[in-house]
């Protein structure tokens, strides 16, 4: 099965790359509430839904998280998109055709979440530069 989403954004693919990482997940994604632990590119998170094994890596246009324990061997990726530089695609896959309601409900709440994560991210940026946002209209007067 498989889940799409676009997220109004754009990010560089070295950025991608750079910024999403194992350790700061729940930063990008509100269903990912905390890192219990990680090395390099592995880890154990807690999401919304229990514990999961996640690995990250670097893919062509972006990042790709697996979760191996997973009974789905969920995966998503995060990349960019030549056809729309000013959009983020999040595509999250299983190895079944269909799901229960409540696991597919989690799922698509995954995506979205990764999807509002991403879209925040100019923001996050400009907080941690201490530099006004391009994207929000935070220049002289709020004026643009």
């Amino acid at each position: 099965m498989e889940i799409y989403g676009r997220a109004q954004v754009r990010i560089a693919e070295a950025d991608l790359q750079r910024y999403i990482d194992v350790n700061n997940l729940p930063e990008w994604c509100a269903s990912i509430e905390a890192v219990v632990s990680h090395q390099g590119s592995r880890g154990e998170i807690r999401t919304s839904w229990g514990e999961a094994t996640i690995h990250r890596e670097l893919i062509n246009g972006g990042v790709r998280f697996s979760c191996p324990n997973n009974p789905y061997a969920m995966q998503w990726s995060i990349t960019t998109d030549p056809a729309h530089p000013s959009e983020v695609l999040v595509h999250l896959s299983t190895n079944r055709t269909a799901h229960e309601a409540q696991d597919l409900e989690r799922m698509e709440l995954l995506v979205t979440d990764w999807r509002a994560g991403l879209e925040d991210w100019p923001q996050r940026r400009a907080a941690r530069l201490k530099k006004p946002c391009a994207n929000c209209g935070d220049s002289f007067g709020g004026f643009g």
